[in-house]
């Protein structure tokens, strides 16, 4: 086993101390983005959109409602077809929902008898 035993008359250093520094400055190394910087402008441009969609969707909105509620509609209707006697006559299968020819007894779709006048 080695044994070494060492004295020294001060407490001071014999070899002067290394300072330790980074390579580069974190905030300026290159490629770095901060994203405090552009916070701001999304959040900025992320209002306006949502602005103007709301706006948007309110004047639609709005003028839905106006058009709504006015007295006359502006829809246009088709014109109105007169009934023929056999148009008033027509009868439909109660349970498939086809309509029937006249002397039909049963339904041509569905098979079930169907209901004349009676209810």
């Amino acid at each position: 086993m080695l044994t070494v035993d060492y004295q020294k008359a001060t407490d001071s250093l014999s070899a002067p101390g290394l300072s330790v520094q980074p390579a580069e400055n974190p905030a300026t190394a290159p490629g770095r983005v901060t994203w405090t910087k552009y916070v701001p402008w999304v959040l900025g441009i992320l209002g306006a959109v949502l602005f103007l969609f709301g706006l948007v969707a309110g004047v639609l909105y709005w003028q839905g409602r106006r058009r709504d509620s006015g007295g006359v509609s502006r829809q246009r209707h088709a014109p109105g077809r007169e009934k023929t006697g056999e148009q008033s006559e027509a009868v439909y299968c109660h349970q498939c929902g086809r309509r029937a020819q006249l002397g039909d007894v049963f339904c041509r779709a569905c098979g079930i008898r169907i209901r004349r006048g009676e209810q």
